[in-house]
């Protein structure tokens, strides 16, 4: 009976990895092992490179690739808060709608410093302003750090959140650069991968999707640095392309190395 195409010996049948002379199985494994170290810098050059983007390095967000490809517009820290886009902030339904203008209105000026306590002002001083409203949680005293909070008694604490900022995206000339250099590679490598990968024993289905999805992750990778220049909003496409691509040059690695070490059954 033919093999099943879902499970049965498909493309590379011929060439059993696991067969192959000592030497070339331990230099195709250290290859492997090079290949995963490179994944893994690649991760960390992204989060370093990219995660400072938008202010906040803790992670990479679809705002920091956004800015990197097609620009974006970050609001300062206070601004995103008084806006209600801080989704991470407590509402602040229990503020005055007139305090709230108050602070978008003196964030909007161009003297901050000199109205942020001007005694002219009064109780509408933005240093008063937030004194009553959010001293609460941010005076100096009752900053609790295990909580993410931080202090804003004085200027000095507040001054590194008021400003917005503007992410411009890569220049064209290093984009362009920077895709000459990467696509053959990463093609190759995706093909490699994809290849050794369907020499093993698995069953097709699995053994075929580092070299579907590795390629399918690609395409759209790559070509959505260029895409997301020109079009705003698909930067979590450009990402999710970048993830697949990952995830399958992982597996790859995996059912190839499986192939390389483990025991094959004995035919009966």
């Amino acid at each position: 009976m033919a093999p099943s195409a879902a499970t049965g010996p498909g493309f590379g049948a011929g060439l059993e990895l696991s067969r192959l002379p000592l030497l070339a199985k331990l230099g195709l494994s250290a290859t492997l092992a090079v290949l995963g170290l490179g994944l893994w810098a690649s991760v960390e050059h992204i989060e370093d490179h990219h995660a400072k983007n938008d202010g906040d390095r803790s992670s990479v967000s679809v705002a920091d690739i956004e800015g990197a490809y097609h620009g974006l517009s970050v609001p300062s820290p206070l601004r995103a808060v008084l806006g209600g886009r801080a989704p991470e902030h407590p509402s602040l339904a229990a503020v005055p709608a007139d305090a709230l203008a108050a602070l978008n209105a003196w964030l909007n000026g161009e003297r901050l410093l000199e109205t942020y306590d001007d005694i002219d002002l009064g109780e509408r001083a933005p240093a008063e302003l937030i004194a009553t409203h959010c001293g609460a949680c941010h005076a100096g005293d009752a900053v609790d750090p295990t909580q993410g909070r931080i202090s804003l008694a004085y200027w000095e604490d507040l001054a590194p959140l008021l400003s917005d900022k503007e992410l411009r995206p890569t220049p064209y000339e290093i984009l362009i650069t920077s895709l000459h250099t990467h696509a053959p590679a990463m093609a190759l490598m995706a093909l490699a991968v994809g290849l050794l990968a369907l020499c093993s024993r698995f069953p097709r289905l699995l053994a075929a999707l580092p070299m579907g999805l590795g390629g399918l992750g690609l395409l759209i990778d790559l070509s959505g640095w260029l895409i997301a220049r020109y079009t705003a909003g698909y930067a979590p496409i450009l990402m999710a392309g970048g993830a697949t691509f990952f995830a399958a040059q992982a597996l790859g690695i995996l059912l190839i190395l499986a192939e390389l070490w483990l025991p094959r059954r004995r035919s009966p």
